[in-house]
């Protein structure tokens, strides 16, 4: 996904620019470039590793978000 994100996201003409990590988001990490605008979010939530990882992915997130920055996530129900 995060190919595809960089293919497209370098062929349009906008001069606002994204960043695209692959990370162990429950790991604490700054990461180069940041604290960013907006960190998304894919299918992370569902996938934290129980009560403490979810913890532990919302540090990271805040580590790495602006003071005024956005959180966006997308996690489906489960079926």
């Amino acid at each position: 996904m995060t190919h595809e994100a960089r293919r497209k996201g370098s062929a349009g003409s906008s001069k606002a620019t994204a960043n695209f990590i692959m990370a162990d988001c429950t790991k604490s990490t700054s990461y180069a470039g940041g604290p960013f605008d907006l960190v998304f979010g894919a299918w992370l939530l569902n996938y934290a590793p129980g009560h403490d990882g979810l913890g532990d992915t919302f540090h990271n997130i805040a580590l790495n978000l602006k003071h005024d920055g956005h959180f966006v996530s997308i996690t489906l129900v489960p079926a």
